[in-house]
């Protein structure tokens, strides 16, 4: 006992050490693991393989040598885990990552830190005087993503992350560091004293900061816009009631606060400035009022209370995310602090299985005591047979509840040892529908509730599919991959240009998962197709080393038929790549494409030389992308003559050779947005073209810059952000005809309001257009109230439209053309007032 007392004292001498040792005298970057919880680390992952439909399903990754494999165990044992599609158990190889760290001047920027993280462990590295970062690490190809945080005192923090691939280099190109700061603060009560473990969210500006907001809270940032740029941050206060981020954009924000009983308190705008370290925010936060507690009881059915229960408080608001979580103590019993006096909608999970879940509508905060009791379920015994009469003993039966056909899941039940299924009784009308290997998933139904008579009989219809041999020179192939491809309309495709393996149709089509299977013993395969199936369906096989092939199109009439699948060899393309710059193609890949979704990609040597292999017979086209640029990105043009595109066209086992140029020219977007001739505020500018999208942080000072690799028009969109121009869009195309485009533009302002005297109807809403200057326009949607009355509101002056326009833009009516109200001229400083019939 005392030497484990000695141990855990030396242990904790030494994390006081570390502790002290690692404490920042400059500003931290933003860390997802040091700072906050809520922070996604990075953009998504792309698809390591583009094939419409189809996962990444084989190893032996292009610009690998591939050895023809034995047919048979033996080369599946030597692949291992083929059948999962990637190398699971794969060895671990030396792995280079390398960057080029400048300021939005394109100066190098020395002391900037690089922190990656693969396969659970942590590289740092820091750039050096010409802004030079490499460094190595140990990764498993094609199974461990990468993901990567750029930081530096004074500049704002990137994240970005990369899919596995098949590569020895990772080139993250050239990181612009655009200008930062540091927000940081405390929160205390109203006494003063701090508060630990409160909750602060920082994220853009609001124009509300009155009593509302305090009931309100922060807005709930939508994961797609996040992902768009939109950043939103949160961490908790230490023992000391402080808090502190750095690596924010220099730009306007919103630092948010609250604790348990206790309101919501917002700062807002906090101006950043590049450089700015602001540490002196204090947000006091009241007492929440007593009707802001909501408090409760849970008992079991035998009336004893119970412990550990969880549940939720949500508002009765449709589409309303915002909920408030809580936990019963040791007698059952649960407080929350709300921030309005909404109805809420308590709901309760069971700890038994055999109750039911709670839930009650309508309850009001500043009432008296709750008291939930959990009932006990009541069952609808069913048997499950096949079409023959034989009882099926595995598999699941799944309850489809209520008119829209909502599953409910604690409504199932596996099918047990005598082909019987309990099914939790609903409320309402429900369908059912059966999960069981070899039979269709066919919907049964509707049945009531209420009047249904026990048991319920249900009968299982077994799947049509497919079954046959995979041959490769007549010899059977183990292990080869099966997709099933079912195509989206239900005309029937015919091959087009077909002359060897790979999909030969030109239709939309999509992978049947649940039906992939892989070749066993003998190659021999069988295929099952989901009841909902419907028109043909194709066959695709394909294995590492021997070649792919497809069989179809198939319909229901011989799916049952079995076939010979015989593989053909794969083509390959090799060549060389050089840059127009002459400078080194190093780092950067080769990318081909087929007409049906079919990609593969490669990276380019040192001597510029590539070898693309893996490839089916037919059309490829080719293209190169730049070092640290997505596959399905922009890619770069390709210069052999005045042809800005190649097709390869291959033959089963063919070997084509293709050397080119790819033009490197870095073309870079520099902006500037002025209102008044003074700082814009927080708008994000969005440039998009060729079906690719970027998106900037517009800084304080109304500065953006983007860097972009097309030549042709750009459409530019910019968004307010919060404040008076929150809701209002600009748009305008732009030509790239130099390495560097300038734009801008001041917006001189006015002031809108009128009255809609003819109501417009529910799905009408009003829009102003404003045209400031000729090809740029700036729109917003007008909020009248029940009186017709809208605005006042603020907008740029010129020529100046107000339309009615449908805002339904799911609707699946024909559009209508919007209806033009009015139009005026809208002076500087003008103040306009409208009567619109």
């Amino acid at each position: 006992m005392r030497g484990r007392h000695l141990r855990l004292l030396v242990l904790a001498v030494a994390s006081v050490v570390l502790g002290l040792a690692v404490w920042p005298r400059t500003p931290r970057p933003i860390e997802v693991a040091a700072v906050t919880d809520a922070v996604a680390p990075g953009a998504p992952l792309p698809a390591a393989d583009g094939r419409a439909g189809l996962e990444p399903s084989l190893p032996g990754a292009p610009g690998e040598t591939l050895v023809d494999a034995a047919i048979g165990p033996a080369a599946e044992a030597d692949r291992r885990s083929l059948a999962r599609g990637r190398a699971l158990d794969a060895r671990r190889d030396p792995h280079t990552v390398r960057a080029q760290v400048v300021d939005p001047e394109r100066r190098p920027l020395a002391g900037a830190r690089l922190v990656v993280v693969a396969a659970g462990t942590r590289s740092e590295w820091t750039s050096e005087d010409a802004g030079r970062i490499e460094g190595s690490l140990e990764l498993a190809p094609e199974v461990d993503p990468l993901e990567w945080t750029l930081s530096a005192p004074a500049r704002a923090t990137r994240r970005g992350a990369l899919a596995p691939a098949p590569r020895t280099l990772t080139d993250l190109g050239e990181l612009v560091l655009s200008a930062g700061g540091t927000l940081g603060g405390r929160v205390v009560d109203v006494r003063g004293e701090p508060i630990a473990g409160a909750r602060v969210v920082i994220e853009p500006p609001v124009e509300d900061t009155g009593p509302d907001a305090a009931r309100r809270g922060p807005s709930v940032v939508n994961a797609v816009f996040q992902r768009l740029g939109v950043d939103r941050f949160e961490l908790s206060t230490d023992a000391r009631g402080e808090f502190r981020v750095d690596g924010l954009d220099a730009t306007p924000w919103a630092v948010w606060a609250h604790a348990a009983g206790r309101e919501w308190r917002v700062e807002s705008p906090v101006v950043l400035h590049a450089g700015d370290e602001r540490l002196e925010l204090v947000l006091a936060l009241d007492d929440a009022a007593a009707s802001r507690m909501l408090r409760g009881r849970v008992f079991a059915p035998s009336g004893e209370p119970v412990a550990g229960a969880r549940g939720s408080a949500s508002r009765d608001d449709v589409g309303d995310p915002r909920r408030d979580d809580f936990t019963t103590d040791a007698d059952g019993r649960f407080v929350l602090w709300v921030d309005d006096d909404a109805p809420r909608r308590i709901s309760c999970a069971p700890p038994s299985w055999e109750w039911d879940e709670l839930q009650v509508a309508g309850v009001r905060a500043g009432g008296d005591e709750l008291e939930l009791v959990f009932v006990e379920s009541q069952w609808i015994w069913c048997e499950v047979r096949d079409q023959t009469g034989a009882k099926l003993t595995t598999g699941r039966v799944h309850v489809l509840e209520g008119f829209a056909n909502q599953e409910n899941s604690r409504a199932m039940s596996d099918i047990d040892a005598q082909g019987r299924a309990r099914l939790r009784r609903v409320r309402q009308s429900f369908r059912v529908y059966l999960e069981a290997h070899g039979f269709e998933r066919s919907e049964q139904g509707p049945f009531d509730p209420h009047t249904q008579v026990e048991p319920l009989r249900l009968v299982a219809k077994a799947r049509s599919g497919s079954k046959g041999r995979v041959t490769h020179l007549g010899r059977p192939v183990d292990a080869a991959a099966v997709h099933v491809l079912r195509a989206l309309s239900d005309s029937q495709a015919e091959p087009r240009n077909w002359r060897g393996a790979g999909v030969p149709f030109d239709v939309d089509a999509i992978e049947l998962a649940a039906a992939r299977t892989q070749s066993a013993r003998g190659g021999r395969f069988e295929v099952h197709l989901p009841g909902s199936h419907a028109g043909p369906f194709w066959l695709f096989v394909e294995h590492p080393s021997l070649g792919a092939a497809y069989a179809g199109p198939l319909g229901a009439a011989d799916a049952q038929a079995e076939r010979t699948i015989e593989l053909q060899p794969f083509a390959r393309v090799h060549g060389t790549l050089a840059l127009s710059s002459g400078g080194s193609p190093s780092g950067w890949s080769v990318h081909a494409s087929d007409a049906h979704g079919g990609e593969r990609s490669c990276t380019v040597d040192d001597d510029g030389s590539y070898d693309l292999r893996r490839l089916w017979s037919g059309e490829w086209q080719v293209r190169a992308v730049r070092a640290g640029v997505a596959l399905h990105d922009e890619g770069v043009r390709v210069l052999t003559g005045r042809t800005r595109r190649h097709d390869v066209a291959l033959d089963a086992g063919s070997v084509a050779r293709f050397d080119f140029v790819a033009d490197d020219t870095r073309r870079e977007f520099v902006g500037r947005l002025t209102i008044d001739g003074e700082e814009p505020g927080p708008w994000t500018a969005w440039m998009s073209s060729a079906g690719s999208m970027r998106t900037a942080r517009i800084q304080s000072s109304g500065d953006f810059r983007c860097e972009l690799t097309t030549e042709v028009e750009i459409e530019l969109s910019l968004f307010g952000g919060a404040g008076t121009w929150s809701g209002w869009a600009l748009r305008e195309r732009v030509a790239l005809d130099a390495a560097r485009t300038h734009w801008s533009v001041d917006l001189a302002t006015a002031r809108v309001s009128g009255t809609l005297v003819t109501p417009l109807g529910d799905d009408v809403g009003l829009v102003l257009e404003v045209e400031p200057r000729d090809g740029t326009k700036l729109e917003r949607v007008l909020l009248a109230g029940a009186d017709g009355r809208f605005g006042p509101v603020v907008a740029p002056a010129g020529r100046a439209t107000i339309l009615a326009r449908r805002l339904d833009r799911q609707s699946s009516r024909t559009p209508e053309s919007p209806r033009v109200l009015a139009r005026f001229e809208l002076a500087p400083s003008a103040d306009e007032s409208l009567s619109i019939e």
